[in-house]
């Protein structure tokens, strides 16, 4: 649910996977979000770190900021979208610890995003 909140503040009124990734990629501030959270991972949550990188290689990417934005809206069409496909990994109570360091990131970008939308809000550069 986290990602609902980063598409909200920053997806521009977008819903397409490429359209979202666009907007996020093409936005200084989420890509602050991102690396400042993507540190903060190393430093302090080395095993989501480690979980995340391998999610990463798997799919053949390299840690980037561009590469985790295409990896959080991948991953949240895949989780999102209901698919019978048996040979593809769902979310589920059984498979929560698949998806708990990737969830842990986008919290981490969503608070970062928050906090930022509201200092914008109280020192007057946005309404609220």
């Amino acid at each position: 649910s986290f990602y609902f909140i980063l598409e909200g503040l920053h997806g521009n009124k977008k819903t397409k996977n490429k359209a979202i990734e666009d907007e996020f990629k093409n936005s200084a501030d989420f890509i602050g979000f991102v690396n400042t959270s993507l540190q903060f991972m190393q430093r302090e949550k080395q095993e989501y770190h480690k979980k995340i990188t391998e999610m990463l290689t798997g799919r053949g990417k390299s840690v980037t900021p561009e590469s985790l934005i295409e990896l959080v809206v991948s991953v949240r069409g895949e989780l999102h979208h209901f698919n019978n496909n048996p040979n593809r990994v769902g979310g589920s109570p059984f498979t929560h610890s698949e998806f708990e360091a990737i969830a842990t990131f986008v919290m981490f970008v969503a608070m970062k995003a928050l906090w930022h939308r509201i200092v914008d809000i109280n020192e007057g550069k946005v309404a609220p």
